[in-house]
């Protein structure tokens, strides 16, 4: 790493000096505000009010809450989603099928009258 002296830096800094004569102070503020008039100038926003975004969230919040509640509420219930026995198949003999659907348990009685089986007393 090399060192530079200062006389470096200052000739260096005066080969960058700009070329004009430095304006004064009265003249730069009025050519600043021409040039500002022609340029649309936005008043400054401040801060903001907090509550905005926390209200919006809220009202989103409550939305979503309210539409789970009233899905729950007022879905309709359906016994049928259980599996109920409407008919029924059987090999062996007999006489009747009696099948009974209990809807406040949930559950099916089948109920077959003078089934022959093949391993009962034959007489």
């Amino acid at each position: 790493m090399s060192k530079v002296s200062w006389n470096d830096v200052q000739a260096r800094l005066r080969e960058h000096r700009p070329s004009g004569a430095i304006r004064d102070a009265g003249t730069f503020g009025a050519d600043f505000k021409a040039r500002a008039r022609l340029v649309r100038q936005e008043a400054p926003g401040g801060a903001g009010t907090p509550w905005v975004p926390l209200l919006r969230w809220g009202v989103a919040s409550f939305a979503v809450v309210l539409v789970v509640a009233v899905t729950v509420v007022f879905w309709p219930v359906h016994s049928d989603l259980m599996t109920q026995v409407k008919s029924l198949r059987v090999l062996a003999p007999y006489s009747g099928v009696i099948i009974m659907n209990d809807e406040g348990g949930q559950g099916t009685v089948v109920w077959i009258t003078d089934m022959e089986t093949d391993g009962g007393d034959k007489g």
